[in-house]
């Protein structure tokens, strides 16, 4: 039920849940004032939106940035977004959980989604799209982001993989500018009893 980008304005009626799995769209970021109540706590934090925000300029960054300064102990998840192409920028930004879903998409088009992002396949080195090999790719990006987390060198890769495509360096530049600034400002993104 997420309300499309030119209706972002207005107020889906979407209510937070108080659970440990907590739901959030663009709109509800907007107009649920529950998400300002200092008792929420979730577990979970899942971008419902995600996909369809990632299409736009900066709504995907500052929807993040908002989500990971509200709920700083909560996980992140943004369904259907990542993949072994983009999981190093993702994780820059407070993404925490990432699933399959780019990955089932690859194999069902017969492409192999791998850390360069999606390609066809080498018929002469009998290359398959099954998802055993769309999951090694994935096992090899998420080693690589473990590898560069471990010895400080994590916005090197993310700097190389925001390459992989111009919406990937779009909002890397986005996302270091609004940090930047709120931390130059010390901005609060909770105004009005919501949460921007």
């Amino acid at each position: 039920h997420v309300l499309p980008p030119s209706l972002d304005e207005a107020d889906a009626g979407e209510l937070a849940d108080t659970g440990l799995l907590l739901p959030i769209s663009w709109q509800r970021l907007n107009h649920d004032p529950k998400l300002s109540n200092e008792d929420l706590k979730p577990s979970i934090v899942v971008l419902v939106d995600a996909v369809q925000l990632a299409t736009q300029q900066d709504k995907l960054v500052q929807a993040l940035v908002v989500i990971k300064n509200r709920f700083p102990s909560a996980l992140l998840w943004t369904p259907g977004l990542g993949g072994p192409d983009n999981a190093a920028v993702l994780t820059w930004f407070g993404v925490d959980l990432f699933d399959l879903a780019r990955s089932r998409q690859c194999h069902s088009a017969n492409v192999l989604l791998t850390e360069s992002g999606p390609r066809e396949l080498v018929e002469a080195s009998n290359e398959s799209s099954e998802m055993g090999n769309q999951i090694f790719h994935w096992e090899c990006a998420i080693n690589e982001i473990k590898s560069r987390l471990a010895n400080g060198t994590l916005r090197t890769l993310v700097e190389r993989q925001s390459l992989n495509s111009p919406k990937l360096v779009e909002h890397l530049r986005y996302h270091d500018k609004l940090c930047r600034n709120n931390k130059n400002l010390g901005i609060s993104h909770v105004q009005k009893g919501t949460i921007l």
